[in-house]
This record gives C-alpha cells, sequence and structure tokens, in this order.
C-alpha cells in the first residue's frame, strides 16, 4: 500500500540494536520513499538529543547508520523516523 510516496513495514521498518546500548548502537532502516527522511533521538520527556539524518533523501532502501550512545546518560530513549508523513517510534535504553 502506498501512502504520500512511502511505503514502511512497522514490523521491520526501525531496529536499534544491541538494546540496552552502551556507547554504541546501530540503527537499522527499511523503507521505501521519494520523501526526505528526518531520523532523530529523543530523551524520555521529548528532548532532542540527537539529529542522525536530517532531511535527506535516501538511496538505499536498507540501511544502518552508526550512533554514539557513550555521551548519552543512562536511561529511556526514543528513535522517531519521520518520511512523508509517516512517524515510526522505536525505544531503547542506554545503560552505562
Amino acid at each position: 500500500d502506498v501512502h504520500e510516496g512511502v511505503v514502511l513495514n512497522a514490523e521491520s521498518a526501525l531496529s536499534i540494536y544491541p538494546n540496552p546500548a552502551s556507547d554504541d548502537a546501530v540503527i537499522g532502516v527499511d523503507l521505501v520513499t521519494d520523501q526526505p527522511v528526518n531520523l532523530y533521538i529523543t530523551d524520555a520527556t521529548g528532548k532532542l538529543r540527537m539529529s542522525v539524518i536530517d532531511n535527506e533523501r535516501l538511496t538505499d532502501q536498507k540501511f544502518v547508520r552508526n550512533l554514539h550512545t557513550g555521551d548519552l546518560p543512562s536511561g529511556i530513549y526514543v528513535c522517531i523516523l519521520k518520511s512523508g508523513g509517516k512517524i515510526f517510534t522505536r525505544k531503547f535504553m542506554v545503560q552505562h
């Protein structure tokens, strides 16, 4: 099903491992889109902690990005993927 140029599989569109993370994590994204993509990390209160992808057009349907979590305090975070009006979230934990 195509809506606003985006096809996302909710189960596998966004993954983070390992979870919990210590110093580094890997974010995996699987999507088909011709729209710009935003991917960012917020803390449990919704405060923006880091921007991973800022309004980029992606050339690959599947990609991974390394995420350095060593500077984040231990706690719960949310990875948010936005593209073409679709939003997917995945909670993860940082533990030092």
